[in-house]
């Protein structure tokens, strides 16, 4: 019940149900999404590195959302100058690239080229995401 209020307040905050559903859709859907696809698809991944993958996904997909122009209204930050189901949007493709990030590198951790790549392919993603939405 406690529970049912708060999220009832948080709710409220936003202009309507769709945009708060699909804020906690990009927190959560995105990085559980790219987990379940790389260890499924993926032999070298590990349960390690999906735990640490999901968490950085989630992570990151509220620091974004923080950062984000009307995310969390008045706590937001306003830095990434998007905002409603765009800063979701956004939110959700980071969330994606940084569980993809966490995983290859915890399963690759040998190979540092491996990594620099895949952490310079999430940069330039995340870059030409939050470029082709402004």
């Amino acid at each position: 019940t406690v529970g049912a209020i708060g999220t009832a307040a948080i709710a409220s905050n936003y202009s309507n149900l769709m945009d708060y559903l699909q804020q906690l859709f990009s927190f959560f859907n995105a990085p559980l999404f790219a987990t379940f696809i790389l260890g499924m698809f993926w032999k070298r991944m590990t349960a390690t590195a999906g735990w640490v993958g999901l968490s950085a996904g989630t992570l990151s997909a509220v620091v974004v959302a923080f950062l984000s122009k009307d995310a969390f209204g008045s706590a937001s930050l306003g830095v990434i100058p998007i905002g409603g189901q765009g800063a979701s949007f956004v939110a959700a493709a980071t969330a994606m690239q940084a569980d993809g990030w966490w995983d290859t590198s915890e399963a690759c951790n040998s190979n540092k080229k491996i990594q620099r790549r895949v952490l310079s392919e999430t940069w330039r993603a995340l870059t030409s995401s939050i470029g082709s939405i402004n």
